[in-house]
């Protein structure tokens, strides 16, 4: 009887066994949050690794010479809108300048740049932005007129009119990507040189007796103001090839009674060379 009731106790407590077998084992580490903290502490977080990054990149441009935000000079690409004009290039340019001046008086009852006469002189360039500057010139100028006519030999028929200048023009100037410069702005000049010879005989200090018109007869006006306009190509940062017009703004003296105007003014078309003159490259 001992024995059955034992074997009822083994047979009754085997299905328990057999679940607890196959159920989930709970276990309790006490060195896993341990390891957990540890393993937090020595990994990174995200916001770290992107402050370590952007500081690289910032000591990379420091290395490289490139404006960080912390630079006051710093501007994002798009904030761009006008670059400061390359010092390195300098901010002054010196100017040696040849041409040949193409001629006319309005007002001499005669049309045609007839005339030629010289445009030589230096002159300074302060480009104060990338795509403008301002510069002022000193030139000798030959300008006047001369009418060749066949046929009818009257007083007033052939004449040659010789008006040299020395001129300071001022003027403004726009650059567009180093390769054309449009100029416009004033000059002012005095006439240093005049002659007037009329049928081959010269009447440069002419009396009222003399047969020739009394506009001739008159001195002309020695200070002159012109307004001026050009265009130059530049080749190699160092040469520029372009023209050059200008006109006066008051007359010279009284205009021949059948031209459309009431003074005499010079009109000049000046075909110009300039050599740009650059600081060394250190």
């Amino acid at each position: 009887m001992i024995l059955k009731k034992q074997t009822l106790w083994i047979l009754s407590l085997l299905p328990a066994f057999m679940v607890a077998q196959d159920g989930p084992v709970i276990r309790i580490d006490l060195n896993k949050n341990k390891k957990k903290t540890v393993e937090k502490q020595q990994t990174p977080s995200m916001d770290e690794n992107v402050n370590n990054t952007e500081q690289e990149e910032k000591m990379n441009k420091r290395k490289k010479g490139i404006a960080t935000e912390e630079n006051e000079t710093f501007r994002y690409p798009e904030e761009r809108d006008e670059d400061p004009p390359d010092f390195r290039k300098g901010l002054f340019r010196g100017l040696f300048i040849a041409g040949l001046n193409a001629c006319q008086v309005d007002g001499d009852d005669d049309a045609g740049y007839k005339y030629l006469g010289a445009h030589v002189g230096i002159g300074a360039l302060v480009k104060f932005h990338k795509h403008m500057s301002v510069s002022m010139e000193l030139l000798y100028n030959m300008k006047g007129a001369q009418r060749r006519l066949f046929g009818n030999l009257n007083a007033d028929s052939t004449f040659r009119l010789v008006h040299d200048y020395v001129q300071v023009p001022i003027l403004f100037n726009v650059h567009d990507k180093r390769i054309v410069i449009f100029s416009a702005g004033i000059s002012f000049g005095y006439m240093v040189r005049f002659r007037q010879i009329i049928n081959g005989t010269d009447y440069t200090n002419p009396d009222h007796s003399a047969p020739i018109a009394p506009q001739f007869i008159q001195p002309p006006r020695r200070f002159d103001l012109c307004g001026e306009a050009g265009l130059h190509f530049v080749v190699k940062d160092r040469f520029a090839f372009g023209g050059r017009f200008s006109y006066s703004l008051i007359g010279m003296r009284d205009a021949l009674p059948a031209t459309r105007v009431s003074k005499q003014f010079n009109n000049v078309i000046t075909f110009r060379f300039m050599y740009l003159l650059l600081p060394n490259k250190k």
